[in-house]
């Protein structure tokens, strides 16, 4: 399960072949994930939001459980990146914690908006008139801490992808190519972050896209041994 450092070091690290692959194929299904995306139709009064949560629930827990399952994975395959590309190195290091982070902080949005939500909804679909203006107030409350919790992962994860891009930008040939990728990938990321006012199934779909690009470049570097 392990090989010697591909740089000379007697330091042992996995192989890289199943970890490209991971982030590869990841990187892909996440976009379909995406694409999946449940959205709200037009409603007549704020109270008919709540049959429509509970009429998409299902879909929705299978989107956003199959996009946590994803960051995982997407985790698994960039540790072993930075174990490959040497966790002595400071920016790999920073790269490596600020990815987690956003991988945590991404898993909680979708876990309030995939499963957190449709339960509300369904609690209190039937409730009173009294009852439904709470959970209305409540679900706006969830809907802010997703957008806080979303940004702050494309933010994270940015910061990631930019760490790790510089050492790469340093290398030649086709890892060069690699890191201006990544650069370019993490800016246009947070430029439509900024640029997009609140996030949706379709400005998340472009940032994921983004993000994507560069995903499967080091998965592909990876699968063929020149990382």
């Amino acid at each position: 399960m392990h090989e010697l450092d591909s740089r000379g070091s007697d330091r042992l690290v996995p192989r890289g072949r199943l970890a490209g692959v991971a982030i590869a194929a990841s990187a892909l299904l996440a976009l379909a994930a995406i694409a999946h995306h449940p959205t709200l139709g037009a409603v007549r009064a704020r109270a008919d939001v709540l049959p429509q949560l509970v009429a998409l629930s299902t879909v929705d827990e299978v989107v956003h459980g199959t996009i946590i399952v994803l960051i995982g994975v997407l985790l698994f395959g960039f540790t072993v990146f930075s174990q490959r590309r040497g966790l002595q190195h400071g920016t790999v290091l920073a790269g490596l914690i600020a990815f987690a982070l956003g991988s945590v902080t991404m898993v909680g949005a979708a876990l309030i908006d995939g499963f957190l939500i449709p339960a509300l909804a369904a609690r209190y679909v039937n409730g009173s008139s009294q009852s439904v203006e709470i959970a209305l107030h409540i679900l706006t409350t969830a809907g802010a801490a997703i957008q806080v919790l979303a940004v702050f992962a494309i933010a994270v994860t940015a910061v990631a992808v930019v760490s790790w891009s510089t050492g790469l930008v340093a290398s030649r040939g086709v890892l060069r190519v690699a890191g201006l990728i990544g650069l370019a990938s993490a800016v246009l990321s947070v430029a439509v972050t900024l640029t997009a006012g609140s996030l949706n199934p379709h400005s998340l779909g472009a940032i994921v896209a983004l993000q994507s690009i560069w995903y499967v470049t080091i998965g592909i570097l990876l699968t063929r041994g020149d990382l």
